[in-house]
């Protein structure tokens, strides 16, 4: 590996060894051989072959889009908008928090609250049921916002009510048991209209399976 250069190692025949798509070196090979390897060590190098492919691939993707952005800093006061744009950007999570408090604080139902946490994170709480303390979370980043579903006197799910009240829903399949409980990722900005209709659906569905 010592005798390539950068560019040996990203690029095969001409092309990028590594270029996000299906058939290039690292995902129509690499990985593939590691997948299926049964040698420790040598999946441990394919592994470490495959990360260092996909670092140098991935920095031989973004040097002409940096390039071209270069350029267009040095033009006129480009430089200024942009970094009016990146502090819009980094207090956009912030709002879309505050946009699901002001949408949905006039109507919690079956909840009592709504509120922020740490700026990333709008929670519904208050929700009493048999033995369980049942929560909505939505977690805003920014580029997806995950609705999580479960039991705040049970993260470990151990219990198992959210998984009973998402059965009696008829809605398990829908979620992805994580760690502190059943989640369903929506992207932004493409799912964002998708998210509330989620939350306004599912808080109609556990109110219903609540009162029967």
């Amino acid at each position: 590996m010592s005798n390539y250069s950068d560019s040996h190692v990203v690029r095969e025949e001409g092309r990028l060894a590594y270029d996000e798509g299906t058939d290039d070196l690292l995902n129509g090979w690499v990985a593939k051989c590691e997948k299926v390897s049964a040698n420790p060590d040598a999946k441990h190098i394919l592994r470490q072959y495959g990360q260092l492919l996909k670092k140098l691939g991935g920095q031989a993707i973004n040097k002409p889009i940096m390039k071209k952005f270069y350029e267009l800093m040095l033009q006129d006061d480009n430089l200024q908008t942009a970094l009016s744009l990146k502090s819009m950007l980094d207090e956009l999570v912030l709002y879309r928090v505050e946009k699901i408090i002001d949408t949905f604080k006039s109507d919690l139902a079956p909840f009592e609250r709504v509120a922020n946490w740490h700026d990333d994170t709008a929670y519904f709480t208050n929700l009493i049921w048999k033995e369980a303390h049942f929560g909505i979370d939505v977690i805003v980043s920014p580029e997806t916002s995950i609705f999580q579903f479960w039991d705040r006197d049970d993260a470990a799910g151990k219990k198992g009510f959210a998984k009973l009240m998402l059965r009696k829903m008829n809605c398990l399949g829908d979620y992805i048991n994580h760690t502190e409980g059943f989640r369903k990722t929506f992207r932004f900005p493409a799912d964002e209209n998708a998210l509330y209709d989620h939350i306004r659906s599912f808080k109609a569905k556990l109110t219903k399976a609540i009162a029967s």
